[in-house]
């Protein structure tokens, strides 16, 4: 192989380069269009190389690039199969890894654009990129676009015009975008958009970082934010911050260099090209917050008729409570639920009650009366649930006692495992660093132990789509040894656990966990739900796919 070559390679897969190769390099790169095509061609080869390698959870995320939402059915193989298909009708992409060679050397950038120029997508191609973000609300907007999206109308990569009003934009990430008219943008990425001109406001939650607004005079890059950018007819960018941290460059005038400022909590700047400078400013000129409200749950009438022929363990419908707070179990001479904390049963628009969760300070719950058996052969938990927040919230744990800090299960809406001060040897797998990798919002965890004593277990990690401010129905299961989760009546991860005890006494817990900081005695109530819950259904068995499917739609889930 040509030495410029292995060496070319060598630099995109992170290794170092001589003083001065890199220019030559690069230089080459440029100007010599065989050398560009043969390093394409390798890292190509090598990028589908890693992919074939690749074992779950990366595949998932690989299926999320590519568009393929949901896993589909049959062996691992199939999925491969359809992964790889995938991959090689897809445009040619370096999103990763081009970091690497950029870091050699400021001139990369121009290289980067030459090498995307010599892959395009296939004219006749299939493939529809998968959609960025879902218009959530809309106040008296009016569209430029010859095609004006309506609430609930899922958005790919395209320009947005809108003349006036107000909208709000769920990105499939879980960031929130406030778009005050007249505005132009461009929905680029998952975590990109160019700004043309207008107002907007986003809201980026832990595990999202990294959202990027370009505009005409500069970007600003999310650190973990709420944030504000203003863009006037005349390109004029103005950039503040509500909460968190966010990254600004603006590009030096005549030079390559690029000036960033890290602006916090109250401080706004304003972007002078002209000059390559910040000047502070105001932080009045930015949309307001918005006021995002649940849908209601459109439950059919027949739903807990059809629960109830599924023949649950205990089944609670959170429609009601009596003096002492205990809301009933549907099954004769089940255990009551006991709330814990400021837990509210509120009706919605269309009249159906369920508890509310997280809107007051301190923790709230539901904690059953007694323990619940949980048996070796298998069980089921099922339930509705909408977030109004994209953080890391427990559905259902399963615990020695309610005021345990260990778990047997835990059944959780994930975005990324929260840093907690944790004695040695006793931090659980994944809460610093995630099993999976950093764990988006959107992804449900179902987590299986053999023992509550135990720091292992098994973590299935579901693919992403579960959204906040969204009714979700979920069921988590265990047949022996064989786990799955499933939302809104589709399989959206499976795995094997360890074997459990035949018989495991548990106290079941829902809407919080309780987690330790550095003693058992210091436990606390943690990752509170934030929301609702509705019709909890706990199993001694697991139910069928075709029950999942039906319960779901009965729910408004059509598949």
């Amino acid at each position: 192989m040509d030495p410029d070559l292995l060496d070319a390679v060598a630099a995109w897969q992170g290794g170092e380069l001589p003083p001065g190769r890199a220019d030559a390099l690069l230089a080459r790169l440029e100007q010599d269009a065989e050398f560009r095509a043969a390093f394409t061609g390798e890292i190509w080869m090598l990028s589908l190389a890693r992919v074939a390698q690749a074992p779950e959870p990366r595949w998932l995320e690989l299926c999320e690039r590519l568009g393929i939402v949901h896993e589909p059915a049959g062996s691992q193989q199939a999925l491969e199969s359809r992964v790889m298909t995938a991959v090689s009708k897809q445009p040619f992409r370096l999103v990763q890894s081009w970091w690497r060679l950029a870091a050699v050397g400021a001139a990369s950038v121009a290289v980067m654009l030459c090498i995307l120029l010599l892959w395009r997508k296939p004219a006749d191609s299939p493939l529809e990129p998968p959609p960025l973000a879902q218009l959530l609300l809309a106040d008296s907007p009016q569209w430029a676009n010859a095609r004006p999206p309506q609430p609930g109308d899922l958005l790919r990569q395209g320009r947005l015009q809108l003349q006036s009003g107000r909208v709000t934009l769920l990105f499939n990430k879980g960031v929130l975008l406030t778009i005050e008219g007249p505005a132009d943008l461009e929905l680029a990425a998952f975590n990109r958009v160019i700004f043309h001109r207008g107002k907007i406001r986003t809201n980026v939650p832990m595990g999202a970082e990294g959202f990027c607004v370009e505009t005409p005079r500069g970007t600003a890059t999310d650190l973990g934010t709420e944030m504000g950018v203003t863009v006037a007819d005349d390109g004029a960018t103005q950039v503040g911050v509500f909460k968190g941290s966010v990254l600004a460059a603006l590009k030096q005038p005549e030079q390559d260099g690029v000036r960033t400022q890290v602006l916090k909590p109250s401080e706004a700047v304003r972007m002078l090209p002209s000059t390559g400078e910040f000047e502070p400013s105001g932080m009045n000129d930015f949309p307001a917050a918005p006021e995002i409200p649940l849908p209601p749950l459109p439950l059919s009438d027949d739903y807990a008729g059809a629960i109830l022929a599924a023949k649950p363990k205990h089944y609670w419908r959170l429609d009601r409570s009596d003096a002492d707070g205990l809301i009933p179990n549907e099954i004769a001479g089940g255990m009551a639920l006991q709330s814990v904390g400021a837990v509210k049963l509120l009706p919605d628009e269309r009249g159906h009650v369920s508890a509310r969760l997280g809107h007051e300070e301190g923790p709230a719950g539901l904690v059953a009366e007694q323990p619940w058996t949980m048996i070796r052969a298998g069980s089921a938990v099922e339930m509705w649930f909408a977030t109004t927040d994209c953080g890391h919230a427990t559905l259902a744990s399963f615990a020695p006692d309610a005021g345990s800090s260990r778990q047997f299960s835990l059944l959780e809406f994930a975005t990324q495992y929260p840093d907690f001060v944790v004695p040695a040897g006793r931090q659980e797998a994944g809460t610093s660093s995630s099993p999976a990798g950093s764990l988006a919002p959107g992804r449900m965890r179902y987590l299986m132990r053999a023992t509550a004593m135990s720091t292992e277990g098994v973590n299935l990690i579901s693919q992403p789509g579960t959204l906040p401010f969204v009714w979700h129905h979920v069921v988590a299961q265990r047949q022996e040894r064989e786990m799955s989760i499933h939302v809104d009546g589709v399989r959206l991860a499976s795995g094997v656990c360890d074997e459990v005890a035949p018989q495991t006494p548990v106290a079941l817990l829902f809407g919080y966990s309780v987690g330790y900081t550095t003693t058992e005695a210091d436990s606390k109530p943690w990752r509170q739900l934030h929301g609702r819950l509705a019709e909890i259904a706990i199993y001694d068995r697991v139910l069928t796919p075709e029950e999942i499917r039906q319960h779901a739609a009965l729910g408004g889930k059509q598949r």
